[in-house]
């Protein structure tokens, strides 16, 4: 693992950006949160720091020709996740429905990065690891067993996912509200409970119209 303070300057050299630490720092931190599974957090994670294994790093090693096995395309981790003939169905599906409200298509920063796309970054979060373990399964399947996965299973995933964390996250808001309600019932002068209760309201509200749209409109992938 890199020290904290240069993970940034990794990264940015390893896709040619410049982002700061902390843009790095809160997409990273988000993939640990208890909304995903550990293994996707995982190939996320992989991908973010460029360690996917790809044919085009088997030929920088001298031991491939640099080849996607499925479509004879430069396979690079742009290439498998975004680019290959093979997933454009599944891609196209996604595009329509999630990406810029339903207008034009996900880039590379958003997908690969988590680059934020009209919901909460943690939401997307959710969503994109799903995406990524959904492409990066089908494709080891395709390769090594001639098997292909339904674009229906993933949106069932996606659906699951976003239900659980819309749910979850509710709830937490809706039972944090009624306990500083109850509070206030005790201490009804209490300035600083009355101010944590209009900034959880606010919280709740923001949370709603930002993720439920987005979540709703997963069902129609």
């Amino acid at each position: 693992l890199h020290r904290t303070h240069t993970i940034h300057l990794v990264l940015n050299r390893r896709w040619r950006m410049l982002w700061d630490r902390r843009q790095w720092n809160s997409h990273l931190s988000i993939l640990w949160g208890k909304y995903v599974e550990p293994k996707k957090a995982c190939l996320a994670w992989l991908i973010m720091y460029r360690e996917i294994w790809t044919q085009k790093k088997a030929k920088q090693l001298g031991i491939g020709d640099g080849k996607c096995a499925r479509c004879g395309m430069e396979e690079d981790d742009i290439h498998i996740f975004l680019q290959c003939k093979f997933i454009a169905p599944c891609i196209s599906k996604i595009n329509r429905y999630i990406a810029s409200g339903g207008k034009g298509s996900l880039s590379w920063k958003q997908l690969l990065l988590g680059e934020s796309i009209g919901c909460s970054n943690e939401l997307w979060t959710i969503i994109r690891t799903e995406i990524l373990w959904f492409l990066w399964i089908e494709r080891l399947s395709s390769i090594f067993q001639g098997a292909t996965r339904n674009s229906l299973s993933l949106q069932q995933c996606l659906v699951s996912a976003g239900e659980r964390y819309y749910s979850s996250k509710h709830n937490l808001l809706s039972t944090r509200i009624q306990s500083l309600l109850k509070k206030l019932e005790m201490k009804p002068r209490n300035q600083r409970l009355r101010f944590e209760l209009d900034q959880t309201n606010g919280r709740l509200v923001s949370f709603v119209n930002m993720d439920l749209s987005f979540v709703l409109k997963l069902q129609y992938l």
